[in-house]
């Protein structure tokens, strides 16, 4: 099997090095930009993706065009079995689609729900019970392809974006390997995806991890879970900012104090739009992380989180 392959994050890490442990060749692969800075003193350099380094260390040519269509006659040449996407984070141009060689994407969530680019935050945030990931071939529209397979997953009580992210790589891995070679043949079609149960995900910035203290303390604690390791879930008392890591719900029942609102002693509880969130361990900005009462020692009263 012979696969050029596209990825980004850690989830696709993974899926890569998945793909090289089961013997296929990977001539190429593909990645976004390293176009995050990591300052070191007063110099900075850029921070390759994980995919990027992955491909380094397996000795996998990488690629991290700004334009996909500029490396359409790389491919053309390599003249793949297949092209694998697993979390890419950018649309595949036509050009690329029209390929003699299937474009199969390793989408973390049960097409048709949570199509787009924060499945696995969204269904963390909503509460679901389950998730799993689809394999799906890859149309121009936003994950509308017909799906070849899924598998499904389950979402613990405790999971983060990234614990689970690891869960749903894992079975993606799987999935991947076992059904590919059946793609490749043609034995193996796809299904288009029911037109009902469709549902969006936008694209997660820093803004995403503001925290909205009127929502209730169950949602919110979900949300800090869905917002590890990435973007963090971020608050700010007395213009100080701090990012939440680690919550549970205190109470549920509605609390009369304005949300955001906590005491002077420990433990850190703070009142939410219904109930109270206790706020297990938090990172103050420029500062390690720490528990949530240790802070609030040091900050030696109360007040109200924005």
């Amino acid at each position: 099997m012979r696969v050029v392959f596209l990825g980004t994050p850690a989830f696709g890490r993974t899926i890569l090095e998945r793909v090289l442990e089961a013997g296929w060749e990977v001539p190429l692969a593909i990645s976004q930009p390293s176009r995050t800075v990591q300052r070191r003193g007063r110099s900075s350099e850029p921070v390759p993706s994980p995919v990027t380094t992955a491909a380094r260390e397996h000795g996998v040519d990488i690629e991290e065009p700004d334009r996909l269509d500029a490396v359409l006659p790389d491919l053309r040449e390599l003249s793949p079995d297949a092209f694998v996407v697993a979390s890419f984070g950018r649309l595949v141009p036509r050009e690329l689609l029209e390929l003699p060689a299937p474009w199969v994407n390793v989408h973390a969530s049960l097409l048709p729900r949570y199509r787009g680019a924060s499945p696995i935050q969204q269904a963390i945030i909503d509460g679901q019970a389950g998730t799993g990931v689809s394999l799906m071939r890859m149309t121009e529209g936003l994950d509308e392809g017909p799906v070849y397979a899924v598998r499904p997953v389950s979402i613990a009580g405790d999971d983060t974006a990234g614990s689970l992210s690891e869960k749903l790589a894992d079975a993606g891995a799987g999935l991947l390997v076992k059904t590919l070679p059946g793609i490749v043949r043609g034995s193996l079609e796809p299904k288009p995806q029911p037109e009902d149960g469709v549902s969006y995900t936008t694209r997660l910035t820093k803004a995403s991890g503001t925290i909205d203290w009127s929502q209730g303390a169950e949602t919110l604690e979900r949300f800090v879970r869905a917002m590890q390791p990435w973007p963090g879930a971020r608050t700010a008392a007395d213009e100080a900012t701090v990012t939440i890591t680690a919550a549970s719900v205190a109470m549920a029942a509605r609390d009369p104090e304005a949300p955001g609102t906590f005491g002077a002693q420990p433990p850190l509880i703070v009142s939410a739009g219904n109930g109270r969130l206790r706020v297990d361990r938090l990172t103050p900005a420029g500062k390690p992380e720490m528990p949530g009462d240790d802070w609030l020692r040091g900050r030696r009263r109360g007040g109200r989180f924005d």
